[in-house]
């Protein structure tokens, strides 16, 4: 299969751990506010939607009953049409062990975890390898997230010790960070080896530019990730009114790539949902 045959996986990323709608108005924080960008970004072609929520004072949350009541929104507004992903993310609020035991209680069907946080060194491998297997064990979908070619590495080497079991997931390749310069087009050629393997590589990226860098991944074969956690810009440089403008406009922009839109069944093979693919 080309690149060119290979479906397109399109997911949002809504709103992320640090943002308010000081930084954009239509940022979605509440349940009903999640569950109508849902929607409207289902409508728009994404197949998967990257859950952040918020407590009660509006501060970044991955406990269970902050949790829940987007789920359950969610899940509401888009029933089965779309992948629904909650993230493990610290935000320098949780600890790994935290996050294990709130992803444990939680039992998500689909999940992000960055190994910089969760195995920040050897001595967390082993509580890290059991939660990892027991969620693959009850079906959940994973995601691993990747900050560099450091991180890649570590990431398989667990997969060649059985730290990580072999399908059932996908990695997310972050370019660019929150408070560093936007990644410019030399780094997809730097990374390019990785982002062609046979692991169903998601990419995101931060800066006005992300767009034309994410055209790039996505020609050599990668999935996107795409939304207001990355950044508010479309692709012509204006400031998206909201994450489905996004999402639409990004997609026009990724048509010269040749790939269509994967359907929620294809999307669920292609990040690795049935064991082995």
């Amino acid at each position: 299969m080309t690149c060119a045959d290979k479906p397109l996986v399109i997911a949002v990323a809504p709103n992320g751990a640090r943002y308010s709608r000081a930084d954009h108005p239509e940022l979605p924080l509440t349940p009903q506010q999640l569950a109508q960008t849902a929607l409207a970004c289902l409508e728009a072609g994404a197949r998967m939607i990257h859950l952040h929520v918020r407590d009660s004072n509006n501060k970044h949350s991955i406990q269970p009953q902050h949790y829940l009541p987007a789920l359950e929104a969610v899940k509401e507004a888009v029933g089965d049409e779309m992948i629904v992903q909650v993230t493990s993310e610290a935000a320098g609020i949780y600890s790994s062990s935290e996050q294990i035991q709130l992803m444990t209680e939680l039992m998500p069907d689909c999940v992000s975890v960055a190994l910089r946080e969760l195995v920040p060194d050897d001595g967390k491998i082993e509580p890290f390898k059991e939660f990892i297997h027991c969620l693959t064990a009850k079906g959940c979908l994973l995601q691993y997230i990747l900050y560099d070619e450091t991180d890649f590495e570590r990431y398989q080497n667990m997969i060649l010790t059985g730290v990580i079991p072999e399908g059932g997931h996908s990695v997310l390749y972050v370019l660019g960070r929150y408070t560093k310069s936007a990644p410019t087009l030399e780094i997809v050629s730097q990374y390019k080896s990785i982002l062609t393997t046979e692991i169903p590589i998601m990419v995101c990226t931060f800066g006005a530019n992300g767009n034309q860098i994410l055209a790039r991944s996505v020609e050599l074969g990668t999935h996107a990730r795409i939304g207001f956690e990355n950044g508010f810009y479309l692709p012509n440089g204006d400031i998206a009114r909201d994450n489905a403008q996004l999402i639409e406009q990004s997609i026009r922009s990724f048509e010269s790539s040749g790939r269509k839109l994967a359907s929620l069944e294809q999307a669920r093979v292609l990040l690795g949902q049935e064991l082995g693919q």
